[in-house]
């Protein structure tokens, strides 16, 4: 392989991935924008609760897909209430209890949170 199809086969790759994470990157930002103070009410009078520790990441990604609305979602941080976290079977973070049965392990969606509670986004 000659240089100018070295550069070419380079140059590809790298438009691949800068168009890739711009995707991912906008989907993210997409999903955070719709999160309403409504929705999050309807959240917490759906009794739903997200359980999480500090330290995880994904809860983190998780809380940042609600941007300023966070503050107001239900959460309990597993390393200061371990014994609750126990009691609730928590196995892994972020684990979200819709109600006292529903359990939704991961990262959920906004849309994903609508459909398993019925609140409007």
């Amino acid at each position: 392989m000659n240089k100018n199809n070295l550069y070419l086969v380079v140059a590809i790759i790298l438009s691949v991935i800068v168009v890739v994470t711009a995707v991912l990157y906008k989907n993210n930002e997409v999903e955070g924008s719709e999160v309403t103070d409504e929705f999050v009410a309807c959240l917490n009078k759906n009794e739903v609760v997200m359980y999480g520790a500090y330290w995880c990441p994904h809860c983190d990604n998780q809380k940042k897909l609600f941007r300023d609305k966070w503050e107001n979602v239900s959460y309990v941080e597993c390393t200061e209430d371990p014994n609750l976290c126990i009691e609730k079977e928590i196995k892994g973070y972020p684990t979200w209890i819709i109600g006292d049965n529903k359990y939704l392990v991961g990262v959920q969606s906004m849309e994903s949170l609508a459909q398993a509670t019925g609140c409007e986004m």
